[in-house]
């Protein structure tokens, strides 16, 4: 199988810490910019609003791209092209509320367990040579209850347009229960907290160029014991790739919530056997199909830490090294981003911003930028008028001459 680009990890371990589901946002930001489809290109507007009654939330849409032929009626000819225009996603509560969790449509951060198979999952899918979408309409349903419950995940569940991918491709879940709560054993203290689960995660076309290729089958099992609810708990996890190979990983994760500051955290020993690669379904799984696995045999630690402070700024920071290294260990990756509320009290302007960094091979020079190693991406949002933001993205690599690559880009955003 192809290599897959690294990048899934710094695009993955935030969102494993910090990251909430939709809460009440009752907000609209409208954007603008210009997207290529094919060999055409098009000036865009685009208008979200994440709207919240109780429980019940929905992510609303409007999409419109045209260019000097006009508007792009494709988008719009038939109720198949443009409901998913207008309505991105449907949800019922929050992932881990209990007693149900549910979620239609668009996915995004998806994560089954502790994320050893399942990690920060997407299923909106890039098409190739474009910056569009395919369309998909994925499902999470989810039970929490005291005594065990179920996580499931379908990437699509119908196929709207003969270009679209079929239903029910990638597919999964997992049970776990609390075998000693429904026993009634008390003693000693805090063993019926003890959890195990098992899962099952499948995809039926893990290689889009490959139509002989055989389905990509993970099955694993876990188990956790919350020593100081939410606060500590030790967990561990196994999977294996069906014909392929097997991974193992046990640690320590919780995070402290506090009135003024969150943090958050996970220090995981993994036993990595060869043909296999852990958090498999992750965020960029979907546009970098067929995913590379393991070459050897590997041991080694992988950690993460967050600390959010509202109003202010949100900070994380992970590192990954094995025992047998190649071109690629250790790893490197953080996030920061500018909160900009108290910019706003201190300065009266809507500044905000973040950044991104990515460094392999990471114990030579761990914060030199400018080596082919290294990846930034970066945003600055300025305030140019009340509820109007200029936005300025760029991403920055090198090459092994030391020539560096830039892709940039300004959009407008009017919120209202």
């Amino acid at each position: 199988m192809k290599k897959t680009f690294l990048f899934l990890i710094l695009l993955t371990f935030p969102g494993f810490l910090l990251a909430q589901e939709e809460k009440l946002i009752g907000e609209t930001v409208l954007s603008c910019g210009a997207t290529q489809i094919g060999d055409k290109t098009y000036s865009s507007l685009s208008i979200n609003q994440d709207v919240s009654f109780g429980k019940l939330g929905v992510g609303l849409a409007c999409q419109l791209k045209w260019n000097e032929d006009g508007i792009r009626d494709e988008d719009w000819k038939k109720p198949e092209d443009y409901l998913p225009n207008i309505i991105r996603y449907i949800r019922w509560a929050n992932k881990g509320d209990r007693p149900l969790y549910i979620k239609l449509g668009e996915l995004s951060d998806m994560r089954i367990g502790h994320g050893f198979i399942v990690n920060g999952y997407a299923n909106m899918i890039g098409e190739k040579g474009t910056n569009g979408f395919k369309q998909v309409i994925g499902v999470v349903f989810d039970v929490n209850l005291e005594k065990g419950g179920i996580e499931t995940l379908v990437n699509n569940v119908i196929k709207i347009k003969e270009e679209d991918i079929p239903p029910f491709r990638l597919y999964g879940g997992r049970i776990y229960v609390s075998p000693l709560k429904t026993t009634g054993v008390t003693f000693p203290p805090i063993v019926d907290r003890i959890r195990v689960g098992a899962s099952y995660v499948r995809d039926t076309d893990p290689d889009p160029d490959n139509e002989g290729e055989e389905d990509l089958i993970v099955q694993g099992l876990d188990s956790e014991l919350p020593l100081i609810p939410r606060l500590l708990i030790l967990y561990y996890d196994w999977a294996t790739i069906r014909d392929h190979g097997s991974g193992s990983g046990v640690g320590i994760m919780g995070e402290f919530p506090y009135h003024y500051f969150d943090l958050g955290y996970k220090i995981e020993y993994r036993d990595i056997k060869k043909d296999f690669t852990p958090s498999i379904f992750n965020s960029l799984y979907e546009v970098s199909r067929p995913v590379r696995l393991g070459v050897k045999d590997i041991k080694g630690w992988y950690g993460e830490v967050g600390l959010k402070v509202p109003m202010i700024f949100i900070f994380s920071i992970g590192y990954e090294d094995y025992d047998k290294r190649d071109e690629e260990y250790p790893i490197l990756f953080g996030r920061l981003e500018i909160e900009g509320q108290l910019i706003k009290i201190l300065t009266k302007k809507d500044i905000s911003g973040s950044a991104i960094y990515y460094k392999k091979n990471a114990d030579r020079d761990p914060f030199n930028f400018t080596t082919p190693d290294s990846c930034v991406i970066g945003r600055l949002c300025y305030g140019v008028t009340e509820g109007v933001n200029m936005v300025y993205i760029w991403k920055e690599t090198y090459k092994e001459d030391g020539t560096p690559v830039r892709n940039n880009s300004i959009t407008m955003e009017v919120h209202f």
